[in-house]
């Protein structure tokens, strides 16, 4: 349940301030190589206006994180 809400709230955030994922995601990108720390997505989700507290926006990050 945790994540279907963050992703509907991450979706509802990005087509608001119509950023393409792919372009969020690299500027993110730290280190420019396709993936990202949890600080990247930390920052990602805070730029986004997604505000979740770190503890679950860490659930999250474990959960999609391969």
């Amino acid at each position: 349940m945790l994540l279907a809400g963050w992703i509907d709230l991450f979706n509802e955030q990005i087509n608001k301030n119509y950023t393409p994922l792919d372009n969020l995601f690299a500027e993110y990108d730290s280190g420019q190589e396709g993936n990202m720390s949890f600080d990247d997505f930390a920052k990602m989700n805070e730029a986004s206006s997604v505000n979740m507290n770190r503890k679950d926006l860490h659930r999250i990050f474990d959960l999609i994180d391969r």
